[in-house]
């Protein structure tokens, strides 16, 4: 699982992660477009020039800006779902179904 989140609301989503009904299979990732940071709940990767966002095939947002969402991969490290979100801190259950759903 890897989410992909601006700086400034790095914190919420690890907030939210650390409560999560994530399965515990579930490998997390915070790519970040900026400088990175820190998660107690998944490992943070820097991506200031979008490159990871648009290697997972994440588009640009209407407004502009890196891209804030979330991509699903499988065991077979094959990407199985894809999406812009901004509101995913707050989603996460839905996040959860589709996890289980997934090898």
């Amino acid at each position: 699982m890897v989410f992909f989140e601006r700086p400034g609301r790095l914190g919420r989503l690890c907030q939210a992660l650390a409560k999560s009904p994530l399965p515990p299979k579930a490998d997390l990732v915070v790519a970040v477009a900026g400088p990175g940071g820190s998660c107690p709940a998944a490992s943070v990767v820097a991506d200031p020039d979008a490159r990871v966002a648009g290697a997972y095939g994440l588009r640009t947002p209407r407004e502009g800006g890196p891209p804030v969402g979330y991509a699903v991969v499988d065991s077979a490290a094959a990407i199985r779902y894809r999406t812009l979100d901004p509101s995913v801190a707050d989603e996460l259950d839905e996040v959860a179904t589709i996890l289980e759903a997934v090898p």
